[in-house]
């Protein structure tokens, strides 16, 4: 539930999530386990940095960028926080991360994003489009859409060909 998915390199990856719990109170449980498809098997690569669900990941060839999710131990105990960190993996093997970035104080939830010239974008649920420049490793609160759309949509953001698209999803 709530995992982390992307494809790379000819491999289905999901990362974290959460685990259901039976004859446990606490219910779920949140996760750092990686486990990729290959060859038609489920396969372990080490564990993520932190627990982990909900987030985001966008690839860019043998990279990936995975973060901005939740980081709670389990579904009861109300100590659940948001994730700002971003963190970086090259290879394909998912195996090693490097903390890459913490995003702004005030960016809100993602749940999509997306790489273009050297920038990450994003646009969090109040609307407002955020990039990060991988070269000069600084965030930047590029501008806040106005959808349209009333009752609080969920905003994505996407990439097809060199063009970057924006959704409201409300009701689909």
């Amino acid at each position: 539930l709530n995992a982390i998915s992307f494809i790379q390199n000819g491999s289905i990856v999901v990362i974290g999530g959460e685990k259901i719990l039976t004859n446990d109170s606490r219910g779920l449980i949140v996760q750092d386990s990686i486990y990729y498809w290959e060859d038609g098997d489920w396969n372990n690569a080490n564990n993520f940095p932190v627990m982990i669900k909900g987030g985001i990941a966008v690839t860019e060839g043998d990279s990936v960028i995975v973060g901005l999710g939740s980081i709670s131990t389990d579904s009861i105990s109300g100590n659940s926080s948001m994730n700002r960190k971003l963190w970086y993996s090259s290879g394909g093997d998912w195996n090693n991360w490097t903390e890459l970035t913490e995003a702004p104080a005030n960016m809100g939830k993602v749940s999509t994003g997306v790489v273009k010239n050297s920038c990450l974008y994003f646009i969090d649920d109040k609307a407002v489009i955020w990039m990060y420049s991988l070269n000069d490793k600084k965030w930047y609160k590029r501008s806040k859409w106005n959808s349209g759309v009333s009752d609080k949509p969920e905003y994505k953001i996407m990439k097809i060909g060199e063009t970057i698209y924006l959704l409201a999803i409300n009701n689909f």
